[in-house]
């Protein structure tokens, strides 16, 4: 969430290499997120499974050793990324008073249909979302996430949980309660193709990328089977 805006490609050189290349990826990324996060820089040991990783796993690693390191825990396993790091979002949560269950699901709100352009069209998908009976809640909600996610340089509103994997696994999680399903069920049945183009396309390309959860598979299916004119979408 720094807003860097980098003139020039990365080159994934040091994320395809093994050895000792690998490493030292490892090693950078471990360092800059103690810089971000505040914390005194000090080495910590790559897992054994950091071998031949994608760039996103390589970094959702070094972000969960850096967080267990400074909670004096044992970094979780590749497998267990995911539920490490949303498990720390929640205790960030609760590190801010915001322990109500609202900011959950405005966190699975945003990242099935956000970000927003405007305060005024989140606090409509806020009441989608039966998160808020008027604009007044609303505006608490949305001031609430706005602390624990302060507005990247783009000005997005409800910003998504990211990076990708853990949304999609987040959104899986979420769509294990039939609670849950039906409210995105409810909610396509209230948006507008025309107007809300933007947070379908957003809400379809979240729910096919992490359609490799079965519950998953189920809504969007779903979806397309009530709402057959949004396969073009």
């Amino acid at each position: 969430r720094a807003g860097t805006n980098l003139p020039d490609p990365i080159n994934l050189t040091e994320f395809t290499a093994l050895g000792e290349e690998t490493e030292r990826a490892y090693e950078t990324a471990v360092l800059a997120f103690q810089r971000e996060l505040g914390y005194p820089p000090q080495k910590l040991p790559p897992p054994s499974e950091t071998q031949a990783r994608d760039p996103l796993s390589l970094h959702m690693s070094a972000l969960a050793a850096v967080c267990a390191h400074a909670e004096h825990e044992p970094p979780p396993r590749e497998r267990d990324l995911s539920g490490y790091l949303l498990d720390h979002e929640r205790r960030y949560w609760n590190t801010r008073n915001a322990t109500d269950c609202t900011i959950e699901s405005a966190a699975f709100t945003a990242t099935l249909f956000g970000p927003f352009e405007s305060d005024s069209e989140a606090r409509r998908w806020v009441r989608l979302a039966r998160l808020a009976d008027g604009d007044a809640e609303a505006t608490r909600l949305l001031d609430t996430y706005r602390r624990l996610y302060p507005p990247s340089a783009y000005g997005e509103v409800l910003a998504p949980l990211r990076p990708d994997r853990l949304a999609e696994d987040f959104v899986a999680a979420q769509l294990a309660d039939s609670s849950r399903r039906e409210l995105v069920t409810d909610m396509f049945a209230n948006i507008d193709p025309g107007s809300d183009r933007a947070a379908i396309r957003q809400c379809l390309g979240m729910l096919a990328a992490a359609s490799h959860y079965s519950q998953v598979r189920s809504v969007l299916f779903g979806i397309f089977r009530t709402h057959s004119e949004l396969a073009k979408f």
